[in-house]
Order: C-alpha cells, then structure tokens, then sequence
C-alpha cells in the first residue's frame, strides 16, 4: 500500500471523527473570497479528461480542501496557488485523475513538487511519473502567448465543489463531477462590476444575471474555450463575490498571462 493510500484511509479516519463532532468543512464559509458548479449538471470525466481533483488535508484547521487541476502535460498538472495555503507535505495531498467520482475510479498520482507563481494565484504540480493517457485521461491544449479570448465566448467550467453559495458538505464519498457553460465577461465590464480591483492577469465569466457559477471547492479548476471540441485552457478558478450572484461573475486567473511563465517552468 502506497503512501497516497495510507492518507486516503488516515483522510477518512479523521473525516469520521470530525463529522461526528460537527467540524468538518471543505474550504472555510463563503465569506472567504477564495471559495468559489452552480446551474450546471452531471458530466463522465471523457468530457473533460483533462480534468483533475486535489483532496488536501489541513490538519492545523480540522478540515479538507477540495480543489480541481488541469492536465496540460503528462507530468504537469495546472492548478490554483492558494489552495495550498497551510501545506507542508505533499504527503496532504491527494490527487486523483480519470474519474468523475471524487473518492473513486480512475488513478491516484504522487506529487514530485509544487511550482509557486511568484506574483499570481497559479501552481503548477509536478507528477513523479507520467501519466498513461487513455480517453478519460488526456491533456488540455494551452493558448499561444499573446492569443485572446473574445467577449461573450461561451466556455464550460467544472469540478466538485458546491452546487449553491451555503452548501454545507459534510460527506464527500460518491461526490459528482458537474461541469456548467459561462460567457466570458469583458475586461472593463468586469472592472466596473468589481470596481475596478480586477487584476490584469484575471479574467471573469458567468452570466450578468446570475444563477450559473463555479463555487465553493472548484477553486484551482478549468475554464475551458469552447465548451466541446477542440478546447484550450483559458482560466484557473480563483475567487468572485459568492457564488452565481447577479453581475458578480466569477473571476479566473488569465492562462494568456501566465504563458510565458508554464513554459519556462514545465516546457510546455
């Protein structure tokens, strides 16, 4: 048994005595900017093989982190920084990939390191072995440097997180993949929406009026152009104003920004 498996069972030890004594969360209450699928629905992972999910244990704060990744390369894994806030061993970190089943199918990979951005919330997770691809494990193509997404491109956003802003999780066993399609929301749009604290390396999309969001636990997770075929890797979930509230749409790390950076650090 592997030192993934072994926390996977310590995981759900602790999982069993927190929920008894009403103190497990999976991210702190939505207040908290980071916590970011609402009006989405169900998808198989062959969807999004690109998709990944991080379990993290945070021991020091009673509680699991559930974020998403992308695979971009068979050894690299594209996600969000902050959700490794509190991390000190790569050992509380469960990363399964090829399954749209949050604890089950598909394969648990180990971690080899984790490649911080110095300046914006983007990591990138180095695997100690190359993944196998197959079609529920497949890498996500990346925009060119410099490549721009036009106002109002419709793009699908997924993961596991919270299906309403005040979900409040307890069990994650049997948690589904859904997967939800935004438009992207122009750059000073956004700004006015957010007075102006949008960073240039963010990006937003959702709907003006609301009701379709990433949420709570999508956090490090794709936006991805268009929503069907031939998609690129345009967003990482990030932070926004709750979850699928009108003229708050949720705000994405920018992969154009960040180029340069993933091709310096994973040579893709």
């Amino acid at each position: 048994m592997n030192s993934k498996t072994n926390l996977f069972g310590f995981i759900v030890i602790l999982a069993i005595a927190l929920v008894s004594s009403d103190l497990i969360e999976i991210v702190n209450k939505s207040t908290n900017q980071f916590e970011r699928i609402v009006g989405g629905h169900y998808i198989p992972i062959e969807n999004t093989p690109y998709q990944v999910s991080l379990v993290i244990l945070k021991p020091k704060l009673k509680k699991l982190e559930l974020c998403g990744g992308s695979i971009i390369h068979e050894k690299f894994v594209l996600t969000a920084l902050h959700c490794f806030m509190g991390v000190n061993s790569l050992d509380q970190i469960i990363l399964r990939a090829g399954s749209a089943i949050l604890d089950q199918g598909g394969i648990t990979v180990s971690i080899n390191r984790i490649i911080k951005h110095s300046k914006y919330d983007a990591a990138l997770l180095e695997l100690k072995n190359p993944l196998i691809f197959a079609e529920n494990i497949k890498p996500i193509q990346l925009p060119s440097v410099g490549e721009q997404i036009p106002e109002n491109q419709t793009c699908y956003s997924s993961g596991w997180g919270y299906i309403k802003e005040n979900e409040h999780v307890k069990i994650l066993n049997g948690r589904r993949l859904a997967a939800v399609s935004l438009q992207i929301i122009g750059h000073s749009m956004c700004q006015r929406l957010y007075h102006n604290e949008l960073k240039y390396h963010e990006i937003c999309a959702g709907r003006m009026f609301g009701g379709v969001d990433a949420c709570t636990a999508d956090s490090g997770g794709p936006l991805a152009c268009p929503p069907l075929n031939n998609q690129k890797l345009f967003g990482i979930i990030a932070h926004g104003k709750g979850c699928a509230r009108p003229k708050s749409p949720g705000v994405y790390v920018n992969v154009v920004a960040i180029r340069n950076w993933i091709l310096q650090s994973a040579g893709v």
